[in-house]
Formats: structure tokens, sequence, C-alpha cells
């Protein structure tokens, strides 16, 4: 009798053993370290139960994770391509303004670059005058000496 309950003990530890074995490589190879040995097949079951559901759970929240990530980079992404549009627009604005400026001053220079030739031309014309005068003055005060 004591020879059926010594294999009936050394059948239940060797389940035990290969449940843990089972327990420890399920899944991704990560071994899992349980702190004492299940008394049945339905605590060992129990076990394999809440390990696959934490399995899943992890696998949910991997998955969650990756598209907070996924999500987070094409926000990024999103941003850093509006900024780049935004700089495009605004070296667009400032070529545009600094050509209207330089036009503008280009205008300016000419106007005053004008001013000035029509200012030279009627102090040129005004000094004809004067001369033209004095000449005509002279001229006419040498006759009436001449006449007196």
């Amino acid at each position: 009798m004591s020879l059926n309950v010594n294999r009936h003990r050394e059948m239940q530890a060797s389940k035990s053993a290969s449940i843990i074995a089972i327990i420890q490589t399920i899944g991704t190879g990560n071994i899992v370290y349980m702190k004492e040995q299940p008394k049945n097949t339905d605590e060992a079951y129990a076990v394999l139960t809440e390990n696959r559901h934490l399995k899943n759970t992890i696998a949910v929240l991997r998955d969650q994770l990756e598209a907070l990530r996924n999500g987070r980079d094409e926000a990024v992404q999103k941003a850093v391509a509006l900024a780049n549009d935004e700089i495009a627009q605004l070296r667009s604005a400032v070529s545009v303004l600094r050509e209207e400026l330089e036009c503008k001053a280009a205008e300016y220079l000419d106007a005053l670059q004008e001013e000035r030739r029509l200012h030279r031309d009627e102090l040129n014309q005004l000094q004809r005058m004067i001369q033209e005068l004095r000449d005509a003055l002279t001229k006419g005060s040498g006759e009436d000496e001449k006449s007196d």
C-alpha cells in the first residue's frame, strides 16, 4: 500500500513539475517564478489562466502604448510640417516685401535724381537768363554812353 501512495505522490510531483515547466516557458520565453507549487491541477489551471489573462492584458496595453506613440509621432510630424509650411510662407512674404522695398528705394532714387536734374537745369537756365540780362544791360548802358 505504501508503494501505491509513494507512486501516487511521485506522479503528483511529476505533474506539478510539468505544469511549472509549462508556466515557465509559456509566451515569449520569459520565466515565470512561482512562490510555491500548485497543490492540484485546478490550481495549476487557474495559474495558467491568470498568466494567459495577464499576457493578454500586457499585449493590449502594449498595443495601446504603440497606438499612443504612433499618434504622438503623427502629431509631431504634422506640427513640423505646419511649421515648415509657415516658414516657407514667411520666407516668401519676406522675399516679396524685400523686392517691393528695393523697387520703392529705386523709384525714390530715380525721383530724387530727376528732381536734382530739374533743379540743376532750372539753375542753369536762371544763370543764363541773369547773364543775358547783364549782357543786355551792359550793352544798353554802352549804347547810352555812346549816344551821350
